[in-house]
């Protein structure tokens, strides 16, 4: 009654209902039964018009687009796994390149002082021996 006043051909619905409730019982129990329901609602949802369900041209993503759009969004996710790793990476490059700089930075302090301490015993030396002259 309700189909009738929606205007549904009520074969094409029993077909659609019998196809979905065939393919549920062939993906192992992933897809059970009495949930398509709600699986048909969360696609609707998905596609509906809201900012949160757009394609990259502001349009609402439909059904059929959608294995596309999940692709899409796979291959950003792994542009941007590969852009933190190179991040990362020169991270990590940077952080050893700042470490080596320290050391020769602490290894020039050292070669100062030891230069500096030098030329004064290196003064005090010159000035006894003209003391002593």
């Amino acid at each position: 009654m309700i189909m009738r006043k929606m205007e549904v051909n009520e074969e094409a619905f029993e077909s659609f209902m019998s196809k979905v409730y065939g393919r549920s019982q062939k993906v192992d129990g992933a897809l059970k039964p009495d949930n398509i329901g709600a699986y048909l609602e969360d696609l609707l949802e998905f596609s509906e018009d809201d900012d949160n369900n757009k394609n990259d041209d502001g349009n609402a993503i439909k059904l059929s687009e959608i294995p596309n759009y999940i692709e899409q969004k796979k291959n950003e996710k792994g542009k941007l796994k590969q852009d933190i790793q190179n991040l990362l990476n020169e991270k990590t490059e940077a952080q050893e390149k700042t470490s080596l700089a320290n050391e020769l930075c602490d290894t020039a302090l050292e070669n100062e002082k030891t230069t500096a301490a030098e030329l004064r015993e290196y003064s005090n030396l010159k000035a006894e021996l003209k003391n002593k002259v």
